[in-house]
């Protein structure tokens, strides 16, 4: 199957998590900080999670599951216009 390099699931994630449980990590001398997490972070997080078959790659179906889960994840859009 097909094999996803970590920098496209970073950026395609990075969006997504803005507003998801990801976005909130541990900042410097303030403490929390907001805002999407560095890919660093976020690769080996979501190859933890979402790695099904324990290759440490996510394959198409696998990154597809986690961009589910992180759509559902997300708060709706706000209703309204201005």
């Amino acid at each position: 199957m097909k094999k996803i390099p970590y920098t496209l699931i970073a950026a395609a994630l990075g969006v997504a998590l803005t507003h998801s449980g990801f976005a909130q990590q541990k900042g410097g001398p303030g403490g929390d900080r907001k805002g999407p997490p560095e890919p660093e972070e976020l690769a080996p997080a979501l190859i933890k999670e979402f790695d099904k078959d324990g290759d440490s790659k996510l394959s198409e179906a696998e990154l597809i599951a986690a961009l589910k889960d992180m759509q559902r994840r997300m708060p709706p859009p706000p209703r309204g216009g201005r």
